[in-house]
């Protein structure tokens, strides 16, 4: 699923994996955009600005024949830079929820709506702002940046708010391992570049610590563009990438054994695939006419690796392991 400007207006659209079955999903005068789908797969959430304010949409997941198709408003209001994550009938999003006198977008909350009980929760505080989460795979505790950079986690309840990374320095958010128990992150703590702060452009370490915020360990140093991609499934491997010598470099670490692999040059995004036992990657090749995106599957040592003429289609639900090339 994804959307296409096809007439003037993001519409969203299906095709199966074997590439037949294109399905125009929407076709509106106004934008649908950031579709996702229930863990299920039997539900599309998307935002729409059909009524002139963006807004949160829940609509049924066609089946082989489209049936009559039903949107179903579920949330006003909503920011239109927000992601949208669902799992287990929740939706976690960002929206403007505290405004001044003339009704501008001053605060943006991190937000929660129960489809079961068909209820928002704003989860955050209406002094905050806050810039992006990451929702754990439970659903359960969800890692979020403030304005400020520092990093809190908080339970899907809005309770045991947790720092987890200080206002200091310049932290970007990475991911929860499976368990919920740590986060993986980057942060910038020494000023590399000499201009008196830190921030994006100084180099990013990588740090792990729990969700309690205590044992915070830097696991990998400093680096320029240091991006964390993927935990494995067990949560001992992390890909991630970094540019070093103006290159690019995709590497797997190994926490068990402290151990940094180089899967491949040229490459800034990975995926583990086929139960943590392969890696999907893409390398970006200079050619006259500019770059030429290549995809590539490798051993986790990124040994054999076999390049393919297109991306790997992930299964309607989001499940990493239903793939075909």
């Amino acid at each position: 699923m994804f959307t296409y400007n096809k007439d003037g207006n993001n519409d969203l659209w299906l095709i199966n994996k074997d590439g037949s079955g294109l399905t125009q999903l929407t076709k509106t005068p106004y934008h649908e955009n950031a579709p996702v789908w229930s863990p299920d797969g039997k539900k599309i959430a998307f935002l729409s600005n059909k009524d002139g304010e963006w807004a949160l949409y829940v609509m049924d997941a066609p089946a082989l024949k489209l049936p009559p198709r039903q949107d179903v408003l579920i949330v006003e209001d909503i920011s239109v830079s927000s992601e949208i994550a669902v799992i287990k009938e929740k939706l976690f999003y960002l929206a403007p929820r505290s405004r001044n006198q003339s009704n501008e977008e001053i605060k943006t909350a991190l937000c929660m709506y129960d489809m079961k009980k068909k209820v928002e929760s704003v989860l955050t505080n209406e002094t905050e702002n806050i810039r992006d989460f990451v929702v754990a795979p439970s659903g359960d505790r969800i890692a979020f940046r403030l304005e400020n950079n520092s990093v809190r986690v908080i339970n899907s309840d809005g309770k045991e708010r947790v720092k987890i990374a200080t206002e200091n320095f310049y932290n970007e958010l990475g991911l929860f391992t499976p368990d919920g128990k740590q986060f993986i992150f980057v942060s910038a703590r020494p000023d590399d570049d000499g201009d008196g702060e830190m921030t994006y452009l100084d180099k990013l370490g990588i740090y792990s610590v729990n969700t309690d915020g205590k044992d915070l360990r830097q696991l990998e140093p400093p680096e320029f563009w240091t991006k964390i991609l993927d935990i494995s499934k067990d949560g001992s491997m992390i890909l991630f990438s970094n540019k070093i010598d103006e290159i690019y470099r995709l590497y797997l670490f190994d926490m068990k054994n402290n151990k940094k692999i180089k899967i491949a040059e040229n490459c800034a995004f990975g995926r583990f695939l086929m139960g943590d036992k392969k890696i999907y990657f893409t390398k970006e090749i200079p050619t006259d006419d500019g770059w030429l995106t290549e995809s590539y599957v490798s051993d986790i040592d990124g040994a054999n690796a076999q390049k393919f003429d297109r991306q790997p289609i992930y299964s309607d639900n989001g499940k990493k392991d239903n793939i075909e090339f």
